[in-house]
């Protein structure tokens, strides 16, 4: 009898730790992990048992997180493949040396859309889409080791597509690699190739934002462009109301601008931009541009030319440019800051102001063969706004004309006398 009393003692203890422990604040639940699904395509087909199409499908059915492997080289769709809905997030990897989904039998759509999150995408080509190859609208996705190629636009982000990260991947001869019009956060593009892309490497343009909202956006930019090449392409990068850093990046023989920012905010460090038939780096209509430690050369334009925004330009080095910084200030805008940089061999004028009262400090313009700084006064719809630029410690030597040159400046729609 007393043994089966210290038995029930003991069965009762274990009850009562095993509902504490339950209830405990910070009990850890007693249970291993569950593995991921994972799912082999081994055919070929567009459709059927071991194709693309239908792994996807049990993937979206699995409860748990699923991983489709591709232990093949080339799939051609006929329609869009089904999207990746998995609440859990779904992991497709490409063989070794890359799986190509070719969807050039798709008349229009995604060839693949993900709406799950945390999804990964790696190591697959998606080439010949005529309208896009791959629609992401979920957060936290990784797209890695991709080539988006012959497409009318590579990768599109939709609203809710925040904390995507896009890395060592190419993006070649699509007609817009990478696009997006709605509010991102945390948006990372690096490590990879944009070449020969027809309109644009990266076009984010929408609609402007509420003033406090921007403010905010400065700080945590939307998008972060990082150590990637451009190459060739029509536009390099164009922002419009969408903030983003863009640094550690090379830009070569762009057929129009290499950096475009069309308004909104922009970070654009330490970037190198060389060849660009337009001007290198544009910006109309920003606010809060920063543009430092850059180096430009050899682009036959502009180096750079900003336009009514608000902007720094400081500790650039710019380098057989046709023209070099050049800024033009409307009646009302911000005014620019111009400071701490080197511009030599320019083949006509250094810094070229046109309206308002920049500042230009401690700028050194050496061997150009017109003038080191030009002021001009800005004639307007009929109006002229007189140029009053603060000039402080400008170093001025070996240019052709080596004092500041003043005149006016008429733009297009000024009544010609």
């Amino acid at each position: 009898m007393k043994r089966v009393g210290i038995a029930l003692g003991l069965a009762l203890a274990g009850i009562l730790i095993f509902i504490s422990n339950r209830h405990a604040p910070h009990a850890s639940p007693l249970r291993m992990p569950a593995a991921d699904r994972t799912l082999v395509v081994s055919s070929e087909a567009d459709a059927g048992p071991g194709s693309l199409r239908d792994a996807i499908l049990a993937a979206d059915r699995d409860p748990l997180r699923s991983r489709i492997v591709l232990n093949v080289k080339r799939i051609a769709i006929e329609s869009a493949l089904p999207t990746l809905i998995n609440p859990q997030g779904i992991v497709i990897d490409g063989a070794e040396d890359g799986s190509v989904i070719d969807a050039s039998r798709q008349a229009q759509g995604s060839a693949l859309q993900i709406k799950s999150p945390r999804s990964v995408l790696r190591r697959v080509k998606i080439l010949h889409a005529h309208d896009r190859a791959l629609t992401v609208m979920a957060t936290g996705v990784e797209l890695e080791s991709l080539e988006v190629s012959d497409c009318h636009t590579g990768i599109t982000l939709v609203s809710g597509a925040d904390g995507v990260t896009i890395r060592r991947s190419l993006f070649e001869r699509d007609g817009t690699a990478i696009t997006g019009d709605a509010p991102l956060r945390n948006l990372v593009i690096s490590g990879s190739t944009f070449r020969e892309n027809t309109k644009a490497g990266i076009w984010f343009v929408g609609s402007a934002r509420p003033a406090a909202d921007d403010t905010l956006s400065r700080s945590n930019s939307d998008v972060n462009v990082s150590d990637n090449s451009f190459e060739k392409n029509e536009v390099g990068i164009v922002l419009g109301n969408r903030p983003a850093v863009i640094q550690k990046s090379r830009f070569r023989n762009d057929k129009a601008s290499s950096i475009l920012v069309l308004s909104g905010s922009a970070t654009i460090v330490d970037n190198d931009v060389r060849e660009a038939v337009g001007s290198a780096i544009s910006v109309t209509g920003g606010t809060a541009v920063r543009i430092s430690h850059n180096m430009l050369a050899d682009n036959p334009d502009v180096g750079i030319m900003i336009r009514d925004s608000g902007a720094v330009i400081e500790n650039n080095t710019l380098e057989r440019n046709g023209y070099g910084i050049v800024a033009i200030t409307g009646k009302g805008s911000p005014d620019i800051v111009i400071r701490d940089n080197t511009l030599s061999k320019t083949a006509v004028d250094a810094i070229t102001v046109i309206g308002g009262s920049p500042v230009l400090a401690r700028n050194q313009a050496l061997g150009s063969r017109s003038a080191g700084v030009r002021i001009l006064d800005l004639v307007q719809s009929g109006s002229q706004i007189k140029t009053t630029p603060q000039l402080e410690a400008n170093i001025l030597k070996g240019n052709a004309i080596d004092s500041p040159q003043t005149g006016v400046y008429k733009t297009a729609d000024t009544v010609q006398p």
